[in-house]
């Protein structure tokens, strides 16, 4: 009985210690998150204003659309409706940083880009889609890549 009972508290401490090094594992590699939400100014409008909301692990940076001589730039690739264009972007400023003897521009926390659609008026509604690319990095970037959705009504 004492035998079986070792080996159950074994196989809990080996347990245990196999969910604390995942979890650690997990910690060490960051990750982003986004949401595309949008409205129109009014039902009748021929404009969309959307949304890309953005986060980041903590201690981890993606960078900016124009990140300086290192680093992966984040970019937007939209996949729209017929007639419908990108009318314009607003990113919020990043933050500079220097790496050796380079300025690197870059994200550290939760941001948002605002992205204005227009249609010609022929398609009113559809799915939009944009892929957001990225490098999430610490002491190295990782490229990483979203693809997020939205319908137009």
């Amino acid at each position: 009985m004492v035998r079986g009972r070792s080996f159950m508290v074994g196989a809990g401490a080996a347990l245990f210690l196999v969910a604390a090094v995942s979890g650690r594992a997990a910690a060490q590699r960051g990750a982003v998150t986004a949401t595309l939400s949008g409205h129109r100014a009014t039902p009748a409008s021929d404009t969309v204003a959307l949304r890309i909301a953005m986060q980041m692990t903590p201690g981890w940076h993606i960078g900016a659309a124009r990140p300086g001589a290192t680093g992966l730039p984040t970019g937007l690739t939209w996949q729209l409706p017929a007639g419908w264009r990108v009318l314009a972007s607003r990113w919020p400023a990043p933050t500079s940083a220097v790496v050796g003897r380079d300025t690197v521009f870059e994200y550290r926390g939760p941001f948002t880009i605002e992205t204005t659609l227009v249609t010609n008026g022929l398609q009113r509604s559809g799915p939009i889609q944009v892929v957001v690319t990225y490098g999430i990095c610490r002491d190295v970037c990782i490229p990483g890549r979203l693809t997020l959705s939205y319908d137009v009504r």
